[in-house]
């Protein structure tokens, strides 16, 4: 039987056996040895940020969901990248209704939430630790005080570019859609009724896929074409309102598109999630002004890695990070990813399991987190250009993810994708040991 959620699985569908036989080289280590930037703090990483200074979009990746390291470099780098006026609005692996709470609270709307704590707490989806945790907090906060003596044009926003969540696209578009044009109202709901019948069970619509032929993206389109039509004066009567009510709709399109390429059993279903999180932060993008606009993505190593660099190009397979340079060109865009040797995480034994905190294993040996294990160095940046005049780096070496599901006891089986590493990333920021998130504290996941 598929999975219930067709796409989430792709550990399984990326992942392979990273064989023992292939033993740690030294000479693969002390090449990393060579160009290891020693970092301490947040701030180190001022020379990457002088780097980049010139890149309007700026990838921060994670080799997990549950890493608290990860959500707090992350925080400073988007943190210094705003004070410096690098960056207009950061973008998230998360549902898009429920990052525009966060959005509103940042952002001083007056319907906002009383905190940051409140505002997270919209992230109710499983897994809602990805977004619902202490980490966040902290840099909610401080996006809403540093908006605070801004103007109101000028606040840096808060944004979710997943699909999950269309379930609230379907129930909040057709509401929005009031505040452009009282017949977009029907329109929408005309638009959605299919797929509605299906709401919070994409595992009925594929096997109606494929038993009965079901097709619910006709009425769909036709609805995303309206909008096309009509979108000059619906953007001049109200731009961020036009951008919400059209995200809605292109939300719901790419789950139904998503749901029904499931049953191909092929790159497809991947894929549209991949075009829907660049078609959002491109969205994004011209609403902040197009060419003046710089934007901040986070999202799982595997999304901002260019895939082209892994076995997922050789199996199709697109993500954020090569058709974000494929469109901007890779001058443009700076990619930088997170990965450790060893710690805890918070992940789930089973998709919409309970959340645990788990152990990260030791590395297998061969791959690049056994190599950093020999760099003595606790953390360390790496300029990927310096490893590009490495000719020990210029084949592919198992390289760790680690799903919001999780189980230690196969890192050999599913967790290090072949990766040709300085081409992946444009940076990477290693920490020897790290630990779990802080989910708050609520029994929602």
């Amino acid at each position: 039987m598929l999975h219930r959620a067709p796409g989430m699985f792709w550990l399984m569908t990326v992942a392979v056996v990273f064989s023992s036989a292939v033993s740690l080289r030294a000479d693969v280590a002390e090449a990393l040895r060579e160009i290891a930037r020693p970092i301490e703090t947040v701030d180190d990483l001022t020379p990457l940020l002088e780097k980049v200074k010139d890149r309007r979009h700026v990838l921060l990746g994670e080799a997990s969901h549950g890493t608290h390291e990860y959500y707090l470099w992350r925080a400073g780098i988007s943190r210094m990248l705003i004070e410096k006026g690098r960056a207009n609005f950061i973008a998230v692996e998360g549902d898009w209704d429920a990052a525009r709470h966060v959005h509103r609270y940042v952002t001083h709307h007056e319907d906002a939430a009383d905190s940051a704590r409140e505002a997270l707490a919209k992230f109710t989806r499983w897994p809602a630790w990805l977004w619902a945790n202490e980490e966040m907090v902290e840099l909610v906060e401080w996006m809403r005080e540093y908006n605070e003596q801004r103007d109101a044009g000028k606040r840096i926003g808060f944004y979710g570019i997943d699909i999950y969540g269309y379930e609230r696209s379907l129930e909040q578009g057709p509401g929005k859609a009031g505040a452009l044009d009282e017949a977009l109202v029907e329109k929408m709901k005309e638009g959605f009724s299919c797929l509605a019948r299906y709401a919070g069970d994409p595992q009925s619509y594929v096997l109606a896929v494929m038993r009965e032929g079901v097709d619910c993206s006709r009425s769909i389109r036709e609805l995303v074409e309206t909008l096309r039509e009509n979108a000059a004066s619906w953007r001049e009567r109200d731009h961020a309102q036009f951008l919400n009510v059209k995200q809605h709709a292109m939300v719901v399109k790419s789950a139904e598109a998503h749901f029904r390429t499931a049953v191909r059993q092929d790159a497809e279903s991947w894929n549209v999630r991949a075009r829907h999180f660049f078609d959002t932060y491109r969205r994004l993008i011209e609403f902040y002004g197009g060419d003046e606009a710089r934007g901040i993505v986070w999202a799982h190593n595997t999304h901002i890695g260019d895939a082209r660099a892994t076995q997922m190009g050789d199996m199709g397979m697109l993500n954020l990070g090569q058709l974000a340079r494929q469109h901007y060109g890779r001058d443009d865009v700076a990619a930088i990813g997170f990965g450790t040797v060893r710690g805890t995480v918070i992940a789930a034994p089973r998709w919409e399991g309970e959340r645990q905190t788990m152990t990260i294993p030791d590395p297998v040996a061969g791959t690049l987190e056994a190599a950093f294990d020999r760099i003595a160095r606790d953390r360390a940046l790496f300029w990927l250009e310096d490893a590009k005049e490495k000719e020990v780096l210029s084949r592919r070496i198992g390289h760790r993810a680690v799903g919001v599901t999780y189980d230690p006891r196969r890192e050999r089986q599913g967790n290090f994708v072949p990766t040709l590493w300085p081409e992946r990333y444009d940076a990477f920021v290693f920490f020897r040991e790290t630990k779990a998130l802080s989910p708050f504290d609520r029994k929602d996941d």
